[in-house]
């Protein structure tokens, strides 16, 4: 499991895929279970693993993306109209990891009738605030 948590804290990317991680093994690998359970172990809380019905599982870091901004927001200071930009490249960055790790179903789609009820439920709460201003 060394490779794993070497190829997870070695990647600037929060958010893999289970085949991905078996992939970096050579040898022996163990199954999915040993490895989610290994995962859970070292990571704990910061950790959330999904699997989808007969698909794949996506597991996801929720402190990596956390940590890899405000060490790169430390590292680059610069003068108040840079920072004003990378403040909106921040804050756009969370959000595409946001959407990136929201799982949606793409093989059935609700009839036409049904299709907009709900519509934001599977929104992530940061992207929906770019629309929706807070009066």
């Amino acid at each position: 499991m060394a490779k794993c948590f070497n190829y997870i804290e070695n990647h600037d990317d929060s958010q893999f895929t289970l085949k991905e991680l078996r992939d970096v093994r050579t040898g022996y690998v163990p199954d999915n279970k040993t490895i989610i359970t290994r995962l859970h172990q070292k990571y704990l809380t910061d950790v959330i693993i999904t699997t989808k019905v007969k698909s794949f599982t996506i597991i996801f870091f929720q402190d990596a993306q956390a940590n890899i901004l405000s060490k790169a927001w430390y590292d680059n200071k610069k003068d108040p109209e840079e920072e004003l930009l990378r403040i909106v490249e921040a804050a756009a960055a969370i959000i595409r990891e946001d959407i990136r790790s929201s799982v949606v179903e793409t093989k059935s789609y609700p009839p036409p009738s049904k299709m907009l009820i709900k519509e934001n439920q599977e929104i992530p709460k940061n992207a929906c605030c770019i629309s929706y201003r807070k009066s």
